[in-house]
C-alpha cells in the first residue's frame, strides 16, 4: 500500500485526514511542523505520496513541494488550502503541486485524486479526471 506524507499545523484536520487515509489502508506519516517534513523528505525515507497545507507557520506546502520536487521529481504533491480558489487559474506545476484541493476535503475527492496519483496517473490526467476538485460543494 502507497506511503503517504501528509503535513498540517492543524491537529484536527491531521488527525481527521490521517484517519480518512488509514480507513483506506494507506500508511501515513503525519507531522504538524513543516520543518519535520522537510527533514523526512531530506532522509532516506520513501514516500509514494505528499499530502500538504498551504498556509503553515514555519514552512509553507509550496516549499514542502518543492523540496519534494527536487529530490524526487516523480514524487505527487496534493496541496490543500481554504484559499484553493486563489490560485485556480495559475500553473502550480512549477511550484511543485501535482493537484490543488479545496478546504473541507471530501472523502470521495481526496480518495480519487490519491488513488490515481498513487498509480502513476500525471498531473494533466488527473485534472482531467478531478476538475471539481477546487469546486466541489456537497460531501
Amino acid at each position: 500500500m502507497p506511503r503517504i506524507l501528509l503535513v498540517d499545523d492543524d491537529l484536527l484536520v491531521l488527525n481527521v485526514i490521517t484517519d480518512m487515509l488509514l480507513m483506506k489502508g494507506y500508511k501515513v506519516t503525519a507531522v504538524r511542523e513543516g520543518k519535520k517534513a522537510l527533514q523526512l523528505l531530506t532522509n532516506d525515507s520513501r514516500y509514494d505520496l505528499i499530502l500538504t497545507d498551504l498556509r503553515m507557520p514555519d514552512v509553507d506546502g509550496f516549499e514542502i513541494a518543492k523540496a519534494t520536487k527536487a529530490k524526487s521529481p516523480e514524487i505527487p504533491v496534493i496541496l490543500y488550502s481554504g484559499w484553493a480558489a486563489d490560485y485556480e487559474d495559475q500553473d502550480l506545476t512549477r511550484k511543485g503541486v501535482d493537484v490543488l484541493l479545496n478546504k473541507p476535503i471530501y472523502m470521495d475527492v481526496l480518495y480519487e485524486n490519491v488513488e490515481l496519483l498513487t498509480a502513476g496517473v500525471k498531473n494533466w490526467e488527473v485534472e482531467e479526471t478531478c476538475k471539481s476538485a477546487t469546486t466541489a460543494s456537497s460531501p
